[in-house]
């Protein structure tokens, strides 16, 4: 922003005289003892299967004709003290994140009331005792925690151990193109917890539950922000459960950890073939997802196929070559993410005249509204 628009906005904020103005993933838990593995007990709520929608851009959030979007960067500003007397000094600290994903550029100016001069900035420039500003600064955009590899985990994943052989199973008895909502014990996925997980019955899992957002069931590539999103694929790909079991699903333990379990026992689509597989959730306070199958049911039907996972804002994910059968058992591993770049500086004001004060920074940048922060500083006698 040039100094001709700061004095522009300094005027019109009424703070300085005319003849003044002058004008920012959890450690994976061991596999499970196979021979003390039991029911946990532990009651799952299913809802009705929801008919699939076709994979789609999310929609954008509307904005009136002419209208800037919000900016993604925030800024935060604090005086301390916030009340001083005349020719005492007080100290504010301006700060800008961006918490949008792309980089954007912020330009910052702090203005204040004319009983408060500034006397000194760190990190900024004093243009006038009542304007300072820092250098214009690209501020680089978030990283979202998201998968960062699906792989053999040798040793640490237990295989497909059929849940058949447990008492308890919650069956979904999902048909062609469904999926069904299942409220379930907390599991962490991406540093989220989540109480509910949505089960296609293409091979999948959406973590938080589906709005009716299921995919068709051709699979669509892994990351992409198209819905749906959040996916945890062990075998996407198209699949039909009529008559057969559909899934199951339930929790199991082993005395010290449990582990949500959902096993798919479906035909491809249009075929009397069986694709039998399970994802393994740890509900134990710590990322813990695994794919298990049964390989002597895991063959290339010819359909395209995605084995991977995403994160909720379909911008990070992982996945085997397009169309690989998964060659093992494998694990799901993500890693946090990153906040985006921040710009801060300290403008030091003097009290000079008994009344309310205020220093009010505005950051702006190209495309979207500006961001306005007042704070309130006293001066006493």
């Amino acid at each position: 922003m040039s100094r001709t628009s700061w004095k522009a906005a300094a005027a019109a904020a009424g703070l300085v005289p005319p003849m003044l103005v002058a004008v920012c993933a959890g450690p994976a838990q061991a596999a499970p003892d196979h021979g003390r593995l039991r029911p946990a007990g532990i009651h799952l709520t299913t809802s009705a299967p929801v008919a699939a929608k076709s994979r789609s851009a999310a929609a954008a959030g509307s904005t009136a004709a002419g209208a800037l979007p919000a900016s993604p960067v925030t800024v935060t500003q604090a005086c301390d003290p916030a009340t001083v007397a005349v020719k005492q000094l007080t100290t504010c600290t301006v700060t800008a994140e961006n918490t949008g994903a792309a980089e954007i550029t912020a330009e910052l100016g702090t203005v204040s009331s004319v009983n408060l001069p500034m006397t000194a900035a760190s990190g900024a420039s004093l243009f006038t005792p009542f304007l300072a500003y820092p250098p214009k600064a690209t501020l680089a955009g978030t990283r979202p925690a998201g998968p960062s590899s699906v792989a053999p985990d040798p040793g640490h994943v237990f295989g497909y151990i059929p849940l058949t052989a447990f008492g308890g199973n919650t069956i979904l008895p999902l048909g062609d193109e469904q999926t069904a909502n299942l409220d379930v014990p907390g599991f962490v996925y991406n540093g989220k917890t989540y109480g509910k997980v949505g089960i296609s019955s293409n091979g999948y899992l959406l973590p938080g539950g589906s709005g009716g957002d299921a995919d068709q069931a051709r699979p669509g590539t892994l990351p992409d922000p198209a819905a749906p999103n959040n996916v945890i694929a062990p075998f996407w790909t198209d699949l039909d459960g009529t008559g057969m079991t559909g899934a199951m699903a339930n929790v199991l333990t082993d005395g010290v950890w449990n582990w949500l379990v959902i096993e798919w026992q479906e035909n491809v689509a249009g075929t009397g073939t069986p694709r039998v597989f399970q994802a393994w959730i740890g509900v134990n306070g710590v990322q813990d997802v695994q794919f298990a199958y049964k390989f002597d049911t895991i063959a290339d039907s010819g359909r395209p196929l995605v084995v991977g996972a995403e994160n909720a804002e379909g911008t990070r994910g992982v996945r085997l070559p397009e169309g690989t059968l998964p060659p093992s058992d494998l694990r799901v591993t993500s890693d946090a993410g990153q906040p985006g770049g921040k710009l801060s500086y300290t403008v030091t004001a003097k009290g000079l005249v008994r009344g309310p004060g205020q220093l009010v920074t505005v950051a702006k940048s190209p495309d979207v509204k500006p961001v306005t922060v007042t704070t309130p500083v006293t001066v006493t006698r």
